[in-house]
């Protein structure tokens, strides 16, 4: 990271890359990430992942991401959940994938989309 710019001048991906430095910076228990792969090309994607993981499992914190890329956090996480309304929703999503399970719990019905084409 350029070490005399303003964090404001920064790339989103850089400035996402920042944020992170500064949250690990002081070695908290629990870690809130909120669209954490926001901005980051995947080479820092699977950077990001190997860091959270590891910080996660020797410092022995709980490490909290929220995504709108289900598929992305497949892969690294250990349980899911979606809040919805009020509630955190624990899904079984036995062999389907997150985006199948969800998609398939939200998809439009075709009554509500035809009516956008009258």
């Amino acid at each position: 990271l350029p070490g005399k710019e303003k964090i404001a001048g920064f790339s989103k991906g850089m400035q996402r890359q920042t944020g992170l430095l500064l949250a690990l910076s002081v070695m908290p228990k629990y870690l809130f990430l909120d669209e954490t792969f926001d901005g980051l090309d995947i080479a820092k994607r699977s950077l990001l992942t190997k860091i959270l993981r590891r910080y996660a499992s020797q410092r022995r914190a709980n490490v909290i991401v929220t995504s709108h890329y289900l598929n992305e956090l497949e892969h690294i996480v250990d349980e899911v959940g979606m809040i919805e309304g009020e509630t955190l929703v624990i899904p079984e999503t036995g062999d389907l994938s997150l985006e199948q399970y969800f998609l398939g719990k939200n998809e439009a019905d075709e009554n509500e989309i035809e009516h956008l084409f009258e």
